[in-house]
């Protein structure tokens, strides 16, 4: 057996680095000897969805951990010299609780692995230097967070009184002010906070409706939140052809109260009543003027839905927590808005092997889309879900709402998205049993195809001068 190498122990610690640090999507490459311990590592930290594809020498594992915070890759090449064939690990988010016992995973996964080859002196010396002092550097680094750690708010919560005489940055004031208080709108009976970005599309088409519910109802004030720069998101204000007419201000760079009201997904509203009460927090859909003026006469009984990511430890729909405790089959596909969920894909795994998938309030496109992207990347092969599909049926404005035709300045086109959801996006989720895995996205794709009037099938189709594989939906109207 050849002695263990000392790079390789380097790579269990970067590797744990690298999965506490903030980057949101990151991608690595371990020499194939580190599979097993990079293994380890994923399952003591209790990371989800672990899936393999073996392309020639390509070995690749993705890890799905349910929280995208953006799309910034990170690579680390430093060790492809040495490499013949390559591991690779893709990390959305690690959880928040990873940090504290970082050093005791890393020491227990290290003496385990150092029991299968030999050990020269020179590695275990500065092995054990290295660990020492990562161990030091990651127990202050969750020192350091626990430091500044605010606890979040919900709904039923009172905001703290520093919260309301915290001076934020601002841009686009009418006053003229560079930095506004929550206080300054205590008089209002129901303040909206309007967390939002400048790349979100369904947060500026809402931007119409709020301004407008704002103006018409008194009592009520929106206030726009972004972490964004104050330069980017006050050129955007005045440029935008959707924002440029109305009058919107916002705050900017904010660090302070996404701390407070934590959230993966844009649009998302908290709504806080003149005492100073979380009386819900949703998203876009709820925001209207019937709900306000409820909300308004009756803060206590509207009782809005809070909008909350789909739990990966649950099956949909089902109250009990039954994955991974005998629920070998499960499979739903439900028409219409799940309120109390954002959209979200995710997939199963047991075992390392993926066995389940679920979307919520996608539409007939995307899901379509998604599973094949998933079934032709398992086979090595790239599929793009903007340009690789044929929409081949009487009304393709079903779905996907880009394709009904109306005007992006039209003010009222988010209002008529949220109406046009209720009849076209979809919810499914499958669980099969692991000795039926492998045709996990067959039957997605037979689920869809059986549960609506369409029918999804891959075909080879010449792209300019190169054959592609292609997804094409056709209905049974056309």
């Amino acid at each position: 057996m050849k002695p263990i190498k000392l790079y390789n122990f380097i790579l269990i610690i970067v590797t744990y680095m690298l999965l506490i640090s903030k980057n949101a999507t990151q991608t690595f490459a371990f020499p194939t000897k580190g599979k097993a311990l990079a293994l380890g590592i994923l399952s003591k930290m209790k990371m989800q969805n672990v899936a393999f594809c073996d392309n020639g020498k390509l070995l690749s594992v993705l890890v799905r951990l349910g929280y995208i915070v953006g799309n910034k890759i990170f690579r680390s090449n430093f060790l492809n010299k040495n490499l013949v064939s390559v591991f690779s690990l893709w990390v959305l988010k690690p959880r928040k609780s990873c940090g504290v016992e970082g050093p005791k995973i890393c020491a227990n996964l290290f003496l385990r692995y150092l029991n299968t080859a030999p050990i020269p002196r020179r590695v275990l010396k500065y092995g054990i230097y290295y660990l020492l002092v990562t161990g030091l550097f990651i127990l202050n680094h969750v020192k350091a967070q626990d430091k500044d750690y605010i606890n979040p708010l919900g709904v039923g919560d009172t905001i703290p009184p520093e919260l309301w005489n915290t001076s934020f940055l601002a841009v686009n004031n009418p006053k003229g002010k560079s930095f506004i208080k929550f206080d300054d709108y205590k008089d209002k009976q129901l303040i909206i906070l309007d967390f939002w970005a400048t790349w979100c599309g369904s947060c500026i088409a809402n931007m119409p409706v709020t301004d407008k519910i704002e103006s018409e109802i008194e009592g009520v004030k929106f206030i726009p939140i972004t972490f964004e720069s104050r330069d980017k998101t006050s050129a955007f204000i005045k440029t935008n052809h959707i924002t440029d007419s109305l009058s919107i201000y916002s705050i900017v760079e904010d660090s302070e109260l996404k701390k407070y009201f934590p959230h993966k997904y844009l649009p998302h509203y908290v709504w806080i009543s003149t005492d100073g009460v979380v009386r819900a927090i949703t998203e876009g859909r709820q925001v209207t003027a019937e709900k306000i003026n409820l909300m308004l006469t009756s803060p206590n009984d509207i009782g809005l839905p809070k909008v909350e990511e789909m739990a990966e430890d649950r099956a949909f729909l089902l109250r009990d927590d039954v994955i991974g405790k005998g629920l070998e089959y499960y499979s739903i596909f439900m028409k219409g808005v799940r309120p109390e969920y954002t959209l979200k894909f995710f997939q199963r795994t047991h075992n390392g092997i993926i066995n389940g998938g679920c979307h919520i309030n996608a539409t007939l496109k995307s899901m379509y889309g998604r599973i094949i992207y998933e079934l032709l990347w398992h086979k090595g092969i790239i599929f793009n879900t903007d340009t690789d599909i044929i929409i081949d049926v009487k009304e393709p404005g079903k779905l996907d709402f880009r394709l009904t035709g109306i005007d992006k300045r039209n003010p009222d086109r988010q209002s008529l998205k949220y109406k046009w959801e209720e009849d076209n996006v979809y919810s499914y989720d499958v669980i099969l049993p692991l000795n039926k895995a492998s045709g996990l996205y067959e039957h997605i794709i037979s689920l869809i195809n059986d549960s609506t009037p369409y029918h999804a099938t891959i075909e080879k189709r010449m792209r300019g001068a190169n054959e592609k594989f292609m997804l094409v939906i056709k209905d049974d109207l056309k």
